[in-house]
């Protein structure tokens, strides 16, 4: 994060918007990010490690604006953000915005092929029914009646929030013009292992709010999910019957046909895009089944403690 934090900053500091405050909590770090930070016009907290929830509660409690803005410290904004991010709500219907996300690493092909398939999910939306806390807006008075950001949630915070948010009869608005630029894992195993958290912890939550986001269960990717779990069972008996299997792994792979179209636009080697989301959702699945695993355990085993 040292090396990411003065462009951070450099970008959030240099805003045609006036009147706003810039928070950084440094949530136990052991490098330099800190005292990077300590040298820029900002109001600086440092305490242990309380996770991301915990770091924006810690930065939220002594906010002294109506708006909050959560940007992580890996990202960068153009000059007219914070207008652009606070200008739906004025709108009473409106509980949080979304900033657009882009690329910070494009020289990096793997990140670049994980960067368009977040694009596709949010190139023809306009309302959210999930969040990126990375980077939203929300009114300081909803925030701290909604109950903030849960603190006992890993990786799928954003989404609880969002959650709420929806609960309680406001929107969730994608502000297209407010770009923000983030890094996107250049290690496909990194990625895969994190998506697997991930869908781990949506489990969890679809379970306890009874909805499934639309961005992972719509038709199609509930079709997805049924054909790659279909492929992964039949992998043990690839060597007895390997038609089922090969006509399985076909329709898997075709499945992102629609992806890759779009991706090739920008050069044929984006057609590496089929292989690295067949990969991404089958760790998907492996996510979802540990999952379930864990629910099983919860419910059955109650004094069986499971770690996420």
């Amino acid at each position: 994060m040292e090396d990411k934090i003065e462009p951070c900053l450099n970008s959030i500091l240099n805003q045609d918007f006036s009147d706003y405050e810039v928070i950084v909590v440094d949530d136990g770090s052991t490098d330099a990010t800190a005292k990077k930070a300590g040298k820029y016009p900002v109001r600086l907290i440092r305490q242990s490690n309380r996770g991301i929830a915990g770091a924006r509660n810690a930065g939220a409690d002594i906010s002294q604006g109506e708006i909050l803005i959560f940007l992580d410290g890996d990202c960068m904004v153009e000059r007219n953000f914070i207008t652009r991010m606070v200008e739906p709500l004025s709108q009473a219907q409106v509980g949080m915005t979304q900033g657009y996300i882009d690329i910070a690493n494009p020289q990096s092909l793997t990140a670049q092929l994980i960067f368009m398939k977040a694009r596709y999910v949010f190139h023809n939306l306009e309302y959210l029914d999930f969040s990126w806390g990375g980077c939203v807006a929300i009114r300081k008075d909803l925030f701290e009646r909604l109950g903030r950001f849960g603190e006992l949630i890993k990786f799928v915070e954003d989404d609880d929030l969002a959650y709420r948010i929806i609960d309680q009869g406001y929107k969730i608005y994608l502000v297209k013009e407010a770009k923000f630029f983030h890094p996107f894992p250049e290690s496909l195993w990194k990625h895969l292992v994190r998506n697997a958290r991930t869908a781990r912890w949506v489990v969890r939550l679809a379970t306890e709010w009874r909805r499934f986001q639309s961005q992972h269960f719509n038709l199609l990717e509930y079709f997805k999910l049924i054909v790659h779990t279909l492929t992964i069972l039949a992998l043990p008996f690839i060597f007895w019957t390997p038609i089922p299997f090969l006509a399985l792994l076909t329709i898997s792979l075709a499945s992102h046909s629609t992806l890759a179209y779009r991706t090739m636009r920008y050069g044929l080697r984006y057609i590496l895009i089929i292989p690295m989301e067949f990969l991404t959702k089958l760790s998907w699945v492996v996510g979802l089944a540990l999952g379930l695993v864990d629910i099983l355990l919860r419910r059955g085993l109650g004094s069986v403690p499971v770690k996420y």
